[in-house]
């Protein structure tokens, strides 16, 4: 009876074995395309890894050349931000906004093609502007476990709302 048992056992780990095999994948499941909407219908992407929301009808993209430059957004109009960013090195932008700006959307879009461990995709913010006024984004580029000491890395956009 004691072999019976030892031989079930058994039976049932190379069961267990074989059935996980097949769940266990060296590439990441392909992502659902996703739509950039028109001024009027709200953003559904979720705030996960997805295809890059290119930019169309009409949105702006801005990137880090711009850094420091003032740009025009009326009141109800979106467009994105598209900051690069290497999520393997531990830093991350991290972005706030002036109470006239929203966040609608933000998203890590990985390189197309990689040449291996560490390379650089990129970080995109949705903002829609909300209120009339001089309006600015702030990110700064930092490890979540680090304070901020005013030495980091930093990307502002200044914004008029009309």
């Amino acid at each position: 009876m004691k072999a019976c048992h030892v031989f079930i056992i058994i039976c049932l780990v190379l069961l267990v074995a074989g059935f996980s095999a097949g769940c266990i994948s060296r590439t990441a499941p392909a992502t659902p395309a996703t739509t950039v909407p028109n001024a009027t219908a709200p953003i559904t992407t979720p705030a996960t890894i997805v295809p890059d929301p290119t930019p169309t009808r009409g949105y702006s993209a801005i990137t880090e050349s711009q850094n420091k430059a003032t740009h025009t957004l009326p009141v109800n109009e979106m467009m994105y931000v598209k900051l690069d960013e290497n999520i393997g090195t531990g830093y991350s932008w991290n972005a706030t906004v002036t109470p006239g700006l929203t966040i609608v959307n933000e998203t890590y879009v990985p390189p197309i093609s990689s040449n291996g461990m560490g390379s650089s995709g990129t970080h995109v913010w949705q903002i829609e502007a909300t209120m009339p006024g001089e309006q600015k984004f702030v990110a700064i580029l930092k490890r979540p476990i680090d304070a901020t000491t005013g030495r980091e890395n930093t990307y502002t956009l200044f914004l008029t709302v009309p």
